[in-house]
């Protein structure tokens, strides 16, 4: 049996009409920002990858040394020691 009646009308009540009492809101709006921190790891990771973006994938001064030397036959190689070396690596 319920011994405090009003206690119980009271809270009855105050759900019926929903006057219940609100939360109230923090009036710090700079207390809880959202902050990122970039490690000094990931710097160097992106300055090295920003430095590999700017090489060339072929260097065409290279290349070029090559073909002409192969083109002039100054080069004692032949195509198939040259097969036969890119195979090996293989």
């Amino acid at each position: 049996m319920v011994s405090n009646v009003s206690g119980v009308l009271k809270t009855y009540e105050i759900y019926k009409t929903d006057e219940r009492p609100q939360p109230q809101k923090a009036n710090k709006p700079d207390e809880h920002k959202d902050t990122v921190a970039i490690s000094g790891r990931a710097k160097d990771y992106q300055s090295v990858r920003s430095a590999l973006q700017n090489i060339p994938d072929v260097r065409d001064e290279l290349v070029s040394a090559v073909k002409i030397k192969y083109e002039s036959k100054a080069s004692p190689v032949s195509d198939s020691e040259i097969a036969d070396k890119l195979i090996g690596k293989l």
